[in-house]
């Protein structure tokens, strides 16, 4: 599962930097591009040995939802840990897990697989 993960995630990082991805390119009037964990909280805190590792995880797509510009407005600075709970119940309809260590930095591979899992199953159905 890992390597099937870990080419997933390279080839969105490829993709990203062929089409200099930005994410205002893809947002609307209303909704906003959202890292779940915030990407500036990532950059600082996620070690991985390899920096092409590290941005691939800190760039991934498995971290972006599209929120309410309000909604993006209110919990722009905070962590997820924080934000998320006053969320809750809309949670699963953005691919979130509900287990709320998976919030954590340390969950972080673990949260990014899970929303892929979910986003797989859901075209399957």
């Amino acid at each position: 599962m890992v390597s099937i993960y870990r080419r997933f995630i390279r080839a969105c990082c490829v993709i990203f930097r062929l089409s200099r991805f930005n994410k205002s390119h893809i947002q609307t009037k209303s909704e906003r591009c959202k890292s779940i964990l915030p990407e500036d909280f990532l950059e600082e805190n996620l070690i991985s040995d390899d920096p092409d590792t590290k941005e691939i995880l800190v760039n991934s797509l498995s971290n972006i939802t599209f929120v309410h510009k309000d909604i993006n407005s209110e919990i722009e600075d905070e962590s997820s840990e924080e934000y998320l709970p006053n969320y809750i119940n809309s949670i699963q309809r953005h691919f979130i897990p509900s287990d709320k260590s998976m919030w954590k930095l340390e969950q972080y591979s673990t949260f990014l697989e899970y929303r892929i899992s979910a986003r797989v199953g859901l075209a399957y159905l």
